[in-house]
């Protein structure tokens, strides 16, 4: 009976098995990522009940996939944190805790020393010369003044003793509570609960049973990033296209493969669908002057989130020599494309920590043919701006994401590459050059005001001069304006001796229409360039124009 009942037990306990859920695959999306674990167990005939242990607790279960191998059925499973996970302190907790606890024993050393040099001055404070004589009568002069002189020494060193031991227990124990905060906040960033998974099944007969398991979180993500490396004007800009990636899935991800992909899954998105458009006259709204103001306060306000503010000049950081270039994973990363993402699979063994510090990896490495010319609107900016434009931008197939730029080894800002713009090129403003100098000013001779009848005329005319302080050639783009009217009654009419454009559309539209001057030239080194505006305006006498 005994027998039969130990052979129940062993063959429970052999149905009824931990393993670990050893996770290997990984795909990254831009919010989320699907995790892949893997593992082996043995399966005896009949039902099994197995824990796999090791699984992120923040699974999406309605993503989770089991796949078992040598005909094993699944009949139930269940999932749920595991809080009693043993697991091992990372190596910055464990060098925290060993010096708290090194310095805990040294002050206890110090505690013990400093209470036996207290015992030892209410010792010498307690003698007398009684005691010390051995007699009711006294001690002799010389004796009494050997003896003030050892109670003077001895007091002291003992004191001044306790004062160093003193300072040392502040000492410590200030550096334990710093260490103890620090071990803390390592604490609190490597608490981490993971999740177990447990499976009942039935296996045909006894087998090795190979298990999968794959589940959506949405406690990852990654970011597009890039680095615009340009040496100078006549070389080609050579981007490096990076991955900023972080994950705080609950557990670590250990020499995964890693594949980053910008798809984003589905969360019961649908496709727009139209209604019918009934359109009806609007009720008149009579409002109060105060709430006119709120409304049109809040106009301005949503007005002026659109607006995208370009710095005026760009500030450089200190010149500093260019650091070196990191080494990227060009020849072992496989680039995906499809009709709804683009992916980026690492051949590579990849670790991300799940304490949520941000990682950087580089993925591919390319130099982009661009146009360099420098930019001038001199009627806004007297400066010159140096421009760096990319053609064909579709054709990179890349994500759109922000970007730094560094121009001959100097650090000039950040920007936005967006790829998905419609736009022929991309331009980017490299920085301001003093060399290239530009002025616009109002010719006094050439501008005047007439009264013609019922009518005034005004005529203005500019003379923008733009010269080259370079000592090579270079390409240039002057823009300048002239008013266009609104209105009948008045007749703007640009002059002869206005300097011909060179450029007479821009994206597709009429530079005449839009009242835009544009001078696309090469200037030589040291050469100067003058062009002209000059316009007049025509209006009723009893009106007045902004001009």
């Amino acid at each position: 009976m005994i027998c039969t009942l130990c052979l129940l037990q062993a063959e429970a306990q052999q149905k009824e098995k931990i393993v670990n859920g050893a996770l290997k695959e990984v795909v990254m999306f831009f919010h989320g990522a699907e995790l892949t674990h893997s593992s082996t167990t043995m399966l005896s005939k009949g039902e099994n009940e197995i824990w796999i242990e090791g699984l992120s607790p923040t699974v999406d279960l309605n993503s989770l996939k089991i796949k078992m191998t040598g005909g094993a059925i699944i009949s139930a499973y269940e999932f749920a944190p595991d809080y009693l996970a043993n697991k091992p302190l990372s190596p910055a907790t464990q060098r925290l805790q060993d010096s708290i606890d090194l310095c805990r024993k040294n002050l206890q050393k110090l505690q013990t020393e400093a209470k036996i040099n207290e015992q030892l001055i209410t010792l010498l404070n307690s003698g007398t010369t009684k005691n010390v004589s051995g007699s009711d009568k006294g001690m002799p002069f010389d004796d009494l003044v050997k003896t003030m002189d050892y109670y003077k020494s001895k007091s002291t060193e003992l004191i001044t003793t306790a004062s160093t031991l003193k300072a040392k227990e502040v000492e410590l124990t200030q550096l334990i509570q710093r260490l103890t905060a620090q071990l803390n906040q390592e604490s609190l960033k490597n608490s981490k609960t993971s999740g177990l998974l447990k499976i009942r099944l039935e296996a045909p007969q006894p087998t090795n049973c190979a298990i999968t398991l794959s589940y959506f979180t949405s406690a990852a993500g990654w970011t597009p990033y890039y680095d615009m490396n340009i040496e100078s004007a006549d070389r080609p800009v050579k981007l490096i296209f990076k991955a900023r990636l972080q994950q705080v899935s609950g557990i670590d991800w250990e020499k995964v493969k890693l594949t980053l992909s910008s798809a984003q899954p589905s969360r019961g998105r649908t496709a727009p669908s139209l209604r019918t458009w009934f359109l009806n006259f609007a009720e008149p709204v009579i409002a109060s002057y105060g709430a006119m103001r709120e409304m049109v306060q809040m106009e301005e306000s949503q007005a002026l989130d659109e607006v995208i503010v370009v710095s005026k000049n760009t500030v450089a950081a200190p010149s500093l020599a260019p650091p070196p270039e990191t080494p990227t994973l060009d020849h072992y990363v496989t680039t995906g494309d499809n009709d709804l993402n683009l992916s980026f699979a690492i051949d590579l063994p990849y670790s991300i920590p799940g304490n949520g510090k941000e990682q950087s990896v580089d993925l591919t490495t390319q130099e982009l043919s661009s146009t360099y010319r420098y930019y001038c609107v001199p009627k806004i900016d007297a400066s010159t701006y140096l421009m760096a434009e990319i053609q064909n931008p579709e054709k990179l197939n890349l994500l759109s994401g922000k970007a730094s730029i560094t121009y001959e080894g100097s650090y000039v800002g950040e920007t936005m590459l967006d790829f998905s713009s419609t736009e022929p090129t991309i331009s980017l403003a490299l920085g301001t050059d003093n060399r290239v100098a530009v002025k616009r000013e109002k010719v006094q001779s050439f501008s005047s005001r007439k009264l013609l009848g019922s009518e005034i005329e005004q005529v203005f005319t500019y003379r923008i001069t733009l010269r080259n302080g370079r000592n090579s050639p270079i390409k240039t783009v002057v823009k300048d304006q002239y008013p266009v009217s609104s209105n009948s009654s008045i007749k703007v009419e640009l002059l002869k001796e206005t300097t011909a454009s060179t450029v007479s559309h821009e994206n597709g539209q009429s530079l005449a229409e839009q009242g835009l001057l544009v001078w696309e030239e090469t200037l030589k080194a040291a050469e100067t360039k003058s062009y002209t505006v000059s316009y007049s305006v025509r209006y009723p006498r009893n009106k007045s124009l902004g001009l």
